[in-house]
């Protein structure tokens, strides 16, 4: 039993961990935490301190992957919000032996496990833009954009409106103004 009373038993998780500590040796095997820890995280966090616990002691922390299955449940932003402020409780760690879940710890879990049994190199930059390239593209952007749009047209008590233009007469109209459907002012 924990601190709190709940036992340290994971179904499934626990067990894993414990014919992996009878098996040093195997190497191949990485835990990948995926809905487990968004369940755990936000139903029972101790279990989830638990979980995050065994796993990290049996597998390594460098055999750890982080996945969401965010595919089934939407924008996995609150997982990984969840996962950067989470910590195993004090008491469970000096109780269980279990290892802090350290910011060197999470940056593994988050990516760089993944990014070492794929092969990717973290510190290289893959097809960067130019530095002032970006900086052309917004301001390009932005000069069509504001040549796009009309001008605007005070109406007064702070009011705006778009000018449009009067194609009977190839002048400017203010469209929130009195007129007929042609756009025309109307007198008065």
């Amino acid at each position: 039993m924990s601190p709190t009373g709940q036992s340290a038993d994971v179904p499934w998780t626990t067990e894993f961990c414990q014919m992996k500590k009878k098996e040093p040796g195997i190497k191949n095997i990485y835990m990948e935490l995926g809905s487990t820890f968004g369940q755990l995280v936000t139903t029972n966090p101790t279990a989830c301190a638990h979980l995050l616990g065994q796993v990290v002691d049996a597998f390594g922390a460098d055999h750890v992957l982080w996945g969401t299955d965010s595919i089934w449940y939407g924008t996995p932003q609150w997982q990984i919000e969840a996962f950067r402020r989470f910590e195993i409780p004090p008491a469970l760690v000096e109780k269980h032996g279990y290892a802090p879940l350290t910011r060197p710890v999470k940056e593994q879990i988050f990516g760089l496990n993944a990014a070492r049994v794929f092969g990717v190199d973290v510190n290289a930059k893959r097809n960067e833009i130019p530095k002032d390239y970006l900086s052309r593209m917004k301001m390009a952007y932005l000069e069509e954009r504001r040549r796009a749009e009309p001008p605007l047209v005070r109406l007064g008590h702070g009011l705006t409106v778009p000018k449009r233009a009067d194609t009977t007469r190839g002048s400017t109209q203010e469209s929130g103004g009195r007129g007929d459907r042609a756009g025309r002012r109307r007198p008065g």
